[in-house]
């Protein structure tokens, strides 16, 4: 359920659940559900979108209609989309839930207190993390942090207790304020009573990971609390949930207009945005107006799905993030043949045989790849070879 589509080596969590279709439809997985339809949305391509429909509404429909099946000792199964539909999510502590473990690689102050304040809690992370969180609130708790014989933590995992009950939260959401209040997550929730797997059953060192875990150490001079976000962080984090489309048109021989749409775009007062397309010079981006920035006389070979926007405030050195644009007007793959047409036939290039060549020996030119940083979150390139 955490894992990344990515081959880094990791410590992680799945769950896997079985289920049975019947004819009646489940009003609890109606919020799945929404959260299925709502995927296709999000394609960066109107072709990509009708093609993922059907096959999306497809299993919506039997979502809908699906009975999961409990793992042993648990029997209520629930899946939770947070961030699709509502703001509605499983991960706080009940009432009469005394006893709480927290199991994730990004954790911040502010929501760890929400979780284990007043009680009973164990807390692992990543050993960076947890030298971040202050020692005050750390004191008394059973902390621990991977071992250094095995690569880091990407496991969320969130486990109540109360004495009739075991309650467990397994997905992508991080210990963050983000991940309740911002991101769109997907977590299941298993219930059971007593003879469910608890706390101590996941610690243990036989039965469990504990074998795996070393106690941590707080560290005294961690900072007292989380930093504040700043002006351009904030609108950083603003734009990072916004989806661009560029409608694409011809203004003259060989050139093109394109003009940049922001869905449900956010109010940003405390930045100046600015955007920059293909290369050109950056133009004033302004999300109160549709389209929000226009770039005229484009050459075909330079209508790219990225749109780089400059966020600049008060003093801080002015941020960059690069977002992807969906190209309405433009048949990409029809684009790509026509760039690798002009590098064929462009004389400086060395012609069809030298291309070949380099293929084949594996030379080709570096090119621009995106690569993401979660932490920062903010997006930079960096030549790869493919």
């Amino acid at each position: 359920m955490s894992r990344n589509l990515t081959g880094d080596a990791s410590r992680d969590v799945a769950v896997v659940l079985e289920g049975e279709v019947s004819d009646r439809v489940l009003r609890e997985n109606d919020a799945f559900v929404a959260a299925l339809n709502a995927v296709p949305a999000w394609a960066l391509q109107p072709r990509h979108r009708r093609d993922t429909s059907a096959l999306v509404s497809d299993l919506a429909h039997t979502v809908r209609r699906t009975a999961w099946t409990a793992p042993q000792g648990f029997d209520r199964v629930r899946i939770w989309p947070i961030g699709f539909v509502s703001g509605d999510h499983p991960i706080i502590p009940r009432d009469d839930e005394r006893r709480v473990l927290v199991l994730a690689p990004f954790v911040r102050q502010t929501r760890l207190a929400e979780l284990i304040r007043d009680r009973d809690a164990a807390v692992v992370s990543n050993r960076g993390t947890l030298d971040d969180l202050p020692a005050a609130l750390l004191a008394g708790r059973d902390v621990r942090h991977p071992d250094a014989f095995g690569p880091d933590l990407h496991a969320k995992l969130y486990v109540f207790e109360s004495k009739p009950r075991r309650r467990w939260v397994i997905g992508s959401a991080n210990a963050t304020p983000a991940a309740v209040g911002r991101n769109a997550e997907l977590v299941v929730e298993l219930e059971g009573g007593p003879s469910a797997m608890g706390i101590d059953d996941l610690l243990d060192e036989d039965r469990g990971i504990g074998a795996t875990l070393v106690s941590h150490e707080p560290n005294r001079d961690a900072a007292p609390s989380d930093p504040t976000p700043t002006d351009a962080e904030l609108a950083m984090q603003a734009l990072a949930a916004c989806r661009f489309d560029a409608r694409v048109s011809n203004s003259a021989p060989g050139r093109h207009r394109v003009e940049i749409f922001v869905a449900d775009p956010p109010r940003i007062d405390s930045a100046t945005l600015s955007a920059s397309f293909a290369g050109s010079s950056a133009a004033p981006l302004d999300l109160a107006v549709q389209p929000s920035v226009v770039f005229d006389g484009v050459k075909r070979r330079q209508l790219l799905p990225f749109l780089s926007i400059i966020v600049e405030a008060g003093e801080e050195p002015p941020r960059e993030r690069l977002v992807s644009l969906t190209l309405d007007g433009v048949d990409v793959r029809r684009l790509a043949d026509d760039l690798v047409a002009d590098t064929l036939s462009d004389p400086s290039s060395g012609g069809p045989l030298e291309y070949v060549r380099q293929v084949l020996l594996g030379q080709t030119p570096a090119v621009p790849a995106l690569s993401f940083d979660d932490r920062a979150d903010v997006a930079a390139a960096e030549p790869v070879r493919d």
